[in-house]
């Protein structure tokens, strides 16, 4: 166990640390392809974090294994909001994702992978 210096944020390593190894581009990639397989296309983060568990693509059903990229793929402009809805395992409201109108118009072309 490696000892804690004084005066060091352990949070912050750690959360570096992992966030260093964790490929982004892949997880983009399997979010696009849900959503692209998906008859619908719009989908909550934890619908699509579901999916992916499904599929034996993460290790277990977390809503936050995507969130952050899909955030990311809304600021690439290839994700957007389109509307909330009732999350049906927390009945809270949640936000739903789709592919913004420029992807859709270019048959998503525009995406990488």
């Amino acid at each position: 166990m490696k000892k804690r210096r004084i005066g060091a944020n352990i949070t912050l390593e750690n959360r570096s640390l992992a966030n260093e190894k964790l490929d982004k581009k892949a997880r983009k990639k399997q979010i696009i392809k849900v959503l692209k397989d998906n008859s619908m296309n719009d989908m909550t983060a934890r619908e699509i974090a579901y999916k992916l568990f499904e599929k034996g693509l993460v290790p277990y059903f977390e809503r936050n294994t995507v969130a952050p990229r899909i955030t990311e793929l809304c600021h690439e402009g290839i994700l957007e909001p389109t509307y909330t809805d009732i999350d049906q395992w927390t009945g809270h409201s949640v936000t739903v994702y789709g592919f913004t109108e420029e992807i859709k118009k270019n048959n998503y072309e525009t995406i990488y992978g």
